[in-house]
């Protein structure tokens, strides 16, 4: 994310929104710590969008907003290879 500075340095700009939209099921926590956690490997892979604004507290606000693209891709599933090893007698 940018830095969040203000060029007039009268004031600090501040999160007013952050829209994880369909990844909401999936994304906790509070600005600025955020764990985005998907719990499922066959429905949460996909692209999804997020929107943050960010706004002034000068008497005429300004805002910005920010879309960014958080891709959650699947997990290959774990395989797992076992070797018996067999006994030769010799006679």
């Amino acid at each position: 994310m940018p830095d969040l500075t203000d060029p007039d340095l009268e004031d600090i700009p501040s999160l007013v929104s952050c829209d994880f939209g369909f990844a909401s099921t999936f994304v906790m926590g509070n600005f600025p710590n955020y764990k985005i956690a998907p719990v499922s490997n066959i429905t949460d892979p996909g692209d999804y969008y997020v929107k943050v604004t960010l706004a002034d507290d000068n008497p005429s606000k300004l805002t910005s907003t920010f879309t960014f693209k958080l891709t959650v891709t699947p997990l290959l599933p774990k395989v797992e290879v076992s070797a018996k090893v067999a006994s030769v007698k010799e006679s």
